[in-house]
């Protein structure tokens, strides 16, 4: 993981406003990665969903109560973040493990604790560009900037009672947005989060990482959040290609 405070690379956002179809309602929920994609690409098992999937707009959003900007970092999907944005579809999931066994039935550490997805339909790509863009100034801002947990027991909250979040080495490249959470200043097991735009749908991810050495999977801090996002936006731009 780079070092807090490290320079971040800044680049002018592409226009992909042009010529792009619209991902309808029933499309969104096809834009999650399932448990069988997430284990070939950080090769370890994903099994279990925890809870059902989350579905609809923007009222079946969690809502934490971290305060302030950087809650879009923190998490993926919020209700305040997307609060008075044109939502059209929603959905969530977060996949782990429940019951991880090696060869003797012992347990099996893990690069990874679980990956919550998320993707959220606009109802056009220039608006997706603009929120996009948006949320990179927010997460610019909050490089760097330690944020507290204030409600570890609402919906889909990720993080302990008083625990203090480092948000870290934010960066662009293209059309993919990252950084790094460092949980009370142990970079040995950081949360990373990832959002990009893809037509008309700004996809998220948060991966969180046991910090467990020789553990078995391919996870990596610095990418795995970039690449499951990338592939979510492929399936978007699948998804736009053959509407339903």
């Amino acid at each position: 993981m780079l070092a807090a405070g490290a320079v971040a690379t800044w680049v002018v956002l592409p226009d992909r406003s042009q010529g792009a179809t619209a991902v309808t309602g029933t499309a969104v929920n096809e834009v999650l990665l399932d448990g069988t994609e997430l284990t070939a690409m950080l090769d370890q098992p994903f099994t279990t969903v925890t809870g059902p999937p989350s579905y609809g707009g923007v009222e079946a959003m969690d809502d934490s109560a971290t305060p302030g900007d950087c809650v879009g970092v923190l998490d993926v999907a919020q209700r305040s973040v997307y609060a008075g944005a044109p939502v059209q579809s929603y959905a969530r999931e977060t996949w782990i493990d429940s019951e991880p066994k090696r060869g003797d039935f012992t347990p099996l550490d893990t690069r990874v604790m679980f990956v919550k997805e998320a993707v959220v339909a606009l109802p056009s790509a220039a608006e997706a560009q603009q929120l996009f863009a948006k949320f990179a100034e927010q997460w610019k801002r909050c490089d760097g900037h330690p944020v507290n947990a204030t409600n570890p027991d609402a919906d889909g909250s990720p993080h302990l009672p008083g625990t203090e979040m480092h948000i870290t080495d934010v960066r662009i490249t293209d059309d993919v947005l990252a950084a790094s959470i460092v949980l009370d200043k142990s970079p040995k097991a950081p949360d990373t989060r990832a959002i990009g735009v893809q037509d008309n749908c700004i996809v998220g991810v948060l991966i969180a990482f046991t910090g467990t050495e020789n553990a078995s999977g391919s996870g990596d801090p610095q990418t795995s959040s970039t690449d499951v996002v990338r592939a979510m936006m492929d399936k978007v731009a699948l998804s736009a290609l053959n509407p339903r």
